[in-house]
């Protein structure tokens, strides 16, 4: 952080090895994770200076400011989930008179992000609900997007999809065949999910190839391992019986852990089998 404020959670008996997970009993694993839970709303409920993650400002829109934010910092620190931007209320810690997009790897989605925040602060300035806020602003983000004729470069003509298409370079794979893609962030929320961010696999999108596991471009170098280990624990959770809901909060709380302890992210990437 940028001030002298400096929280640190200690749990009864430390912090759980993360790979318990997949070994404990049931009710053990509750019991853990019920504990992890509460450190974990404790921190994220002390509140940090907003304008410690301010990279830049990007645009001044009447009442309302755009800032380019340090995400990367945002998810360690305080929010795991906070995704490529935001605005209040879907996230109460952002000024209600600021716009926050993450900083982009590869700066070519701006004007897609800031369309949609802007619809959806206009509607709620106005007086409408945020549901219908959040409507709207999808909608004009995906009529940007349709324009932008992406979706041409992963369907053909006949409506036929080719994931092969967004792939990037290939990270490696596990030792249980998966391969790990870095792919084309754009390309994905434009033709397949609109929504989609950090990561994914085919348990979760049907449109990802089984055996492969994929890291969106979009990410900075040093946040793809934490996102790798984030989607290979979720899946083998998900393989395993458990359902999304189920396995989509162990892996934040697991990718949490490891950004607070770094030392531990090689063992449990190897605990999943990837091959460094």
């Amino acid at each position: 952080m940028n001030d002298s404020r400096q929280t640190t959670v200690h749990l009864p008996g430390g912090f759980f090895t993360p790979y318990c997970i997949l070994s404990c009993p049931i009710e053990a694993l509750a019991k853990r994770e019920f504990l992890y839970s509460t450190a974990l709303e404790f921190y994220n409920d002390f509140m940090l200076d907003p304008r410690s993650y301010h990279i830049r400002k990007l645009e001044d829109f009447g009442e309302v400011t755009t800032w380019e934010i340090n995400g990367e910092k945002l998810r360690a620190e305080k929010d795991i989930e906070f995704t490529n931007f935001g605005i209040y209320p879907d996230f109460d810690y952002i000024p209600k008179n600021e716009l926050w997009m993450d900083k982009e790897a590869h700066p070519d989605e701006r004007q897609f992000f800031i369309d949609h925040m802007l619809t959806q602060w206009k509607y709620l300035k106005n007086g409408y609900d945020n549901d219908l806020a959040i409507d709207k602003a999808y909608k004009k983000e995906a009529s940007e997007r349709q324009k932008a004729g992406d979706k041409n470069k992963v369907f053909d003509r006949a409506g036929g999809s080719h994931p092969e298409n967004v792939h990037l370079k290939q990270l490696g794979n596990t030792k249980d065949g998966l391969e790990v893609w870095l792919i084309n962030g754009r390309l994905v929320r434009s033709a397949y999910f609109i929504d989609f961010v950090d990561g994914g696999h085919h348990l979760i999108y049907p449109w990802v190839p089984e055996k492969e596991v994929w890291i969106d471009d979009d990410l900075r170098e040093s946040e793809i391992p934490f996102v790798l280990l984030h989607e290979l624990h979720e899946r083998r959770l998900m393989a395993k019986g458990w359902s999304y809901n189920r396995a989509h909060p162990s892996a934040s709380k697991i990718e949490f852990f490891c950004h607070h302890h770094p030392e531990k992210l090689p063992s449990e990437l190897s605990h999943l089998g990837w091959n460094t």
